[in-house]
């Protein structure tokens, strides 16, 4: 939670948006967030023309480095900024607090 103070001295309270979003949802909003940067990394590697053909190893390696950049790139603080959108979608805003949260984990057991 981050506090500040404004020139009439109250204080503003931001809080983390995602405090009382379920684990489920944050992960289902991560690897879509995933599997895009995956779809887009994919495609600007197919711009670059490759200086020779490839041989199955490197065509293998060149995958799995792909998706782990992908991956990276969505567990970077922030990430691209979608996980935040495809949270509003999946998770509305209004749904964001402790009665409606403690409710999720109640109904998990």
């Amino acid at each position: 939670m981050i506090e500040k103070t404004n020139s009439n001295s109250n204080i503003i309270r931001n809080t983390n948006s995602t405090r009382y979003v379920p684990e489920e949802y944050k992960k289902v909003a991560k690897d879509l967030e995933s599997q895009f940067s995956e779809l887009m990394l994919n495609e600007m590697n197919k711009t670059a023309e490759p200086a020779e053909e490839a041989s199955t190893a490197e065509n293998i390696y060149s995958e799995l480095l792909t998706t782990e950049r992908s991956k990276a790139l969505s567990e970077n603080k922030g990430g691209l900024g979608l996980q935040n959108m495809i949270l509003d979608q999946i998770y509305p805003k209004r749904l964001r607090n402790e009665i409606t949260y403690e409710a999720q984990l109640k109904r998990k057991k």
